[in-house]
């Protein structure tokens, strides 16, 4: 059949029933109800049954178990729930500099401490400790320093020192709830995207931007880390330019997103996040050729994790190669889904970064000429 062909059956099935799950209403599984909407649940539901199988069994199943309309009402109610906002962050505070990914350069870090120091904020330090391999550490080490962080009531924001790789990891080690029950705002980008959607998922807003041992130095000296602050104090009419559209048009939802490598690389795993209802925030560097872009936006679409989207704004895609070759790459993986797809936003890698808060409500307008806008509707803290 169809999943033989394609000879992607065992992933299709595997998340086929994770979602059809989620839908039902699964009690083991209802902190994560919301990752489906009503039409890809029974657009997986029928999916399934192209394939004559013992799986047949517990499609029947959970169906007589759970009516529809139950389950409709619980994903309704659950979509209602507001995030667990984190409380402004303003001078005085208390920053924790943590660095639970690749290693990190001791003078840019000192260099980037220094700014929000001049800032008016307290801060501390990641801990000393000896390098593992390309990491800043061993697991233990470095999710010990990051849980501690956000243990500590006087610290009010975790900031990531830089990225690179190690943060998924670390993830299997930290409980959703309890990191909501201790939301604090957490900020970085990159590698940092695995921890921000995790807490995005569980209620937690989060803030996608300048890393201190990154390019925190350079956004001080732009401006843009007053956008960010702006951001973190509670400005809800924010707004980031997008400079160009490859399909036109305006959406509402949820911001989610940030990595495009570290996201492909959740899909699959309990830690995917689901885009359904979001605009998508994508960036990367350096993944060129554009097989590589095609591979993973590919991965994304058929892991489920960009059913229900309501639209896409792609940073500068730093390195990626030329821009004809990123838009066309775009357009055939992207163009049939018949959302809005802004281009080149100063977000993420690249020579500016502005800072953007996922888990909450943005707009985006993608005009057929001329630059559009991704802009804020509501404060992501309290």
């Amino acid at each position: 059949n169809y999943f033989h062909r394609i000879g992607s059956h065992e992933l299709i099935y595997d998340r086929t029933c994770q979602r059809l799950e989620l839908f039902l209403g699964d009690p083991h599984r209802r902190s994560r109800s919301s990752h489906v909407n009503y039409q890809t649940a029974f657009r997986l539901q029928g999916a399934a049954k192209l394939r004559k199988s013992r799986r047949r069994g517990f499609f029947a199943q959970r169906t007589s178990v759970r009516p529809r309309s139950f389950a409709l009402g619980n994903l309704q109610e659950a979509m209602k729930k507001e995030p667990r906002k984190p409380k402004p962050l303003e001078p005085g505070d208390r920053i924790a500099i943590v660095a639970p990914s690749g290693g990190v350069d001791p003078e840019r870090l000192l260099a980037g401490q220094q700014v929000l120091e001049e800032r008016g904020f307290r801060v501390t330090g990641p801990r000393q400790r000896e390098p593992f391999r390309l990491f800043s550490g061993r697991d233990d080490e470095r999710r010990a320093e990051l849980l501690d962080a956000f243990a500590d009531p006087e610290v009010r924001a975790v900031w990531f020192a830089r990225g690179g790789y190690g943060m998924t990891r670390l993830l299997p080690g930290l409980d959703q709830a309890w990191l909501a029950a201790h939301g604090k705002l957490c900020i970085g980008f990159s590698d940092a995207t695995a921890l921000l959607q995790w807490l995005v998922e569980g209620g937690v807003p989060a803030l996608h931007g300048p890393m201190v041992a990154h390019d925190l130095v350079r956004e001080n000296e732009s401006g843009g880390l007053d956008h960010l602050f702006a951001i973190a104090a509670g400005k809800s009419d924010w707004t980031v330019p997008v400079p160009a559209a490859l399909v036109a048009g305006e959406a509402e939802g949820r911001l989610l997103g940030g990595c495009l490598t570290v996201l492909t690389s959740l899909a699959g795993t309990p830690f995917a996040p689901s885009f359904a209802g979001c605009i998508a925030v994508l960036e990367d560097t350096h993944e060129r050729p554009q097989r590589k872009l095609d591979r993973m936006l590919i991965q994304l679409r058929q892991s489920g994790m960009l059913d229900g989207v309501r639209g896409f704004v792609f940073g500068v895609m730093h390195e990626c190669g030329p821009e004809e070759e990123i838009r066309d790459t775009l357009l055939d993986c992207l163009g049939d889904l018949g959302v809005p797809v802004g281009l080149r936003a100063p977000i993420g890698h690249g020579e500016s970064h502005f800072a953007v808060p996922l888990g909450v409500r943005v707009r985006l307008v993608a005009p057929e000429s001329g630059a559009g806008t991704l802009s804020g509707l509501e404060s992501m803290v309290v």
